[in-house]
């Protein structure tokens, strides 16, 4: 059994509420990640899923996203200015029966920073070092190599915008607001607002009812 509960700690599941009248840990389940996925040195907020066979490193992700199947991100780069794009030459750890350098001396795992609400399709590849801003939608099968902004609808190789999910001053807004920290149980009473289509009248009755809360 202690054998079931490492393995789940290795592939991302978080063991993080413990019952102490019991033998066993409790497993509190907020997120989800799919079969055959690698996720190392790598973060995942609350109620974000990861697709199977995907392939994240060197990632923090957010709350609320949603990621397709075939993903990779952070994955590693190779210097393009050295004489050899080798990591025997530049990568400190031991990879083959061989070693030449113990000092890093390119940084090869820039971290990916993947904000709140996210929806990445399938297939995508994106670069070290990218961030990508809150709300944003990456279409499937893109190539990620400059940052995205907040709630930019981006597709391609490489990936360009074609579109922002909504007006300026409603994303400015909705950046202020920041739903995706709310708490869950405010979330659940608010659920009429996620299913509305007319984002200027979601958001008046969002911050209305917000203020709301704030007030009792």
């Amino acid at each position: 059994m202690k054998l079931f509960y490492f393995f789940l700690k290795k592939i991302g599941f978080k063991l993080s509420k413990i019952d102490k009248s019991e033998d066993l840990p409790i497993l509190e389940q907020k997120y989800r990640i799919g079969s055959n996925v690698e996720f190392s040195e790598s973060e995942i907020g609350d109620y974000s899923y990861i697709s199977p066979d995907s392939k994240f490193h060197s990632t923090k992700i957010g709350k609320y996203c949603s990621i397709g199947p075939n993903v990779i991100c952070g994955y590693g780069e190779h210097p393009i200015n050295f004489l050899s794009t080798s990591p025997l030459f530049y990568y400190g750890k031991k990879k083959f029966d061989i070693k030449i350098t113990s000092i890093d001396y390119f940084e090869h795992h820039k971290k990916v920073i993947i904000k709140n609400d996210v929806w990445i399709g399938a297939n995508v590849y994106i670069k070290n070092g990218i961030t990508i801003g809150n709300g944003a939608i990456i279409g499937a099968g893109s190539v990620v190599v400059n940052d995205v902004e907040d709630y930019a609808v981006v597709v391609g190789v490489p990936a360009k915008v074609i579109k922002y999910r909504f007006e300026k001053e409603d994303i400015i807004e909705l950046l202020k607001i920041k739903w995706w920290d709310l708490n869950i149980v405010n979330i659940d009473k608010l659920h009429h607002l996620f299913v509305d289509d007319n984002i200027k009248n979601v958001l008046i009755r969002l911050k209305n009812e917000i203020e709301l809360n704030n007030e009792n």
